[in-house]
């Protein structure tokens, strides 16, 4: 697989992802662009730094992500 295919098959995962979160928000009637982003980032570190529950995942981010 070339790396024009690659990227393209990358960015369907991310769209689609990004649509679940968006039904699953929506659901909540709690959708913003911001609040969608910022789900599949943490859904991107979770899987990336194999972080299983909740807990690890909040002391992840309050270990390693800056305030901002």
């Amino acid at each position: 697989m070339n790396f024009k295919k690659l990227k393209i098959k990358e960015f369907d995962n991310v769209e689609k992802y990004a649509w679940i979160i968006n039904l699953k928000l929506r659901e909540q009637d709690d959708v913003s662009e911001s609040k969608i982003i910022g789900t599949a980032y943490l859904a991107y570190l979770a899987k990336k730094e194999a972080i299983v529950t909740t807990n690890e995942l909040i002391d992840f981010v309050n270990q390693k992500l800056p305030e901002s």
